[in-house]
């Protein structure tokens, strides 16, 4: 299912709290960057290990699309080198047409990312989280997780007035919209 959206927002979580476990002992954000990157390389090479154990048997039979199946298996042949020495498919420069053979896949490294930051109430250091961000990742949004779900659960006058008093601007909602669109370059016209 992931495989058909059109970009990914990784939530990481930079807290601790003893209402929500964690699975090591301490809030280690890079780690957990590491570990959902490594996650989509992984789940990656072994699609494109399947698909070229598959095309490696299709193309020594002569068929219609064998030539098209060749030109498959090189460009697949290239990205499993990619994966293998721990890069992303994003990192790869291909040509439209390469571009065109491996489209339909869907690859998680390639999808456009945004990484977003669940700060404690207080006391964290956002631009050091900013700074454990992986390269490669260029839209980012900090919020604070446990205050934007007691704005949501305000009426808006209360919640302009909790806002205020925070200074938050606008909803983290709005916020991860905005970052969303900015992502995927997209634009919302309204008509009269």
């Amino acid at each position: 299912a992931m495989r058909q959206l059109e970009a990914l927002a990784l939530v990481v979580r930079c807290f601790e709290s003893d209402a929500y476990p964690y699975d090591r002992p301490e809030i280690d954000v890079a780690k957990d960057m590491e570990d959902l990157v490594s996650a989509f390389q992984v789940a990656d090479f072994m699609m494109v290990e399947n698909r070229i154990d598959k095309l490696e048997k299709q193309v020594l039979k002569p068929t219609k699309t064998q030539d098209q199946d060749k030109k498959e298996l090189a460009v697949l042949i290239k990205l499993k080198g990619v994966l293998e020495g721990g890069s992303s498919i994003d990192d790869v420069a291909l040509n439209d047409a390469e571009e065109e053979l491996i489209r339909g896949f869907g690859f998680l490294t390639q999808k456009p990312k945004l990484v977003v930051l669940d700060l404690p109430d207080e006391g964290a250091d956002e631009a050091a989280l900013r700074a454990l961000v992986p390269d490669g990742i260029d839209h980012v949004l900090a919020i604070r997780g446990s205050i934007e779900a007691e704005i949501a659960s305000l009426d808006p006058a209360d919640a302009l007035e909790f806002m205020a008093d925070y200074g938050i601007e606008r909803p983290a909602r709005d916020r991860l919209v905005a970052e969303l669109y900015g992502l995927l370059g997209l634009h919302s016209f309204l008509t009269a």
